[in-house]
C-alpha cells in the first residue's frame, strides 16, 4: 500500500491529503463521541443498578423487620394465651361453654 502511495505524483498526493484529512478527522471525532457516549451510558447504568440494589436492600430489611415484629407480637399473644389457659383451666372451660354470655356482656 505504501509503495502504491509513493508511486503517486506529488500533486495527486497533496490533493488526496487535502480531501481525505477532513473526512478522516470527522470520522475519528465521531468514533470518539460514540465511545464516550457508550462509556457514559454504561456509567449511568451502573449507578442506576447500584441505586436500585441499595433501595431493594432497604426495602427487604424493612419488610423483614415488619415480619419479625409481627411474628414476635403473635408469639407474645400466643404465650400469654397459653399462660392464661394454664393458670385458669376452669375459666377457659367456662368461656368455651358460654361464649354467648360473654359476648352479650361485652356488648352491653
Amino acid at each position: 500500500m505504501a509503495a502504491k502511495y509513493d508511486a503517486v505524483s506529488p500533486e495527486i498526493r497533496q490533493y488526496l491529503r487535502a480531501t481525505l484529512t477532513p473526512v478522516v478527522s470527522i470520522y475519528v471525532h465521531c468514533m470518539h463521541q460514540r465511545r464516550l457516549r457508550a462509556f457514559l451510558l454504561w456509567r449511568m447504568h451502573v449507578a442506576t443498578v447500584g441505586m436500585c440494589a441499595a433501595q431493594a436492600l432497604v426495602t427487604d430489611r424493612l419488610r423483614t423487620k415488619r415480619l419479625v415484629h409481627g411474628l414476635l407480637r403473635w408469639k407474645l399473644v400466643v404465650t400469654q394465651y397459653a399462660r392464661i389457659a394454664s393458670y385458669a383451666p376452669e375459666y377457659m372451660h367456662w368461656i368455651a361453654r358460654h361464649p354467648s354470655t360473654t359476648l352479650q356482656k361485652a356488648c352491653l
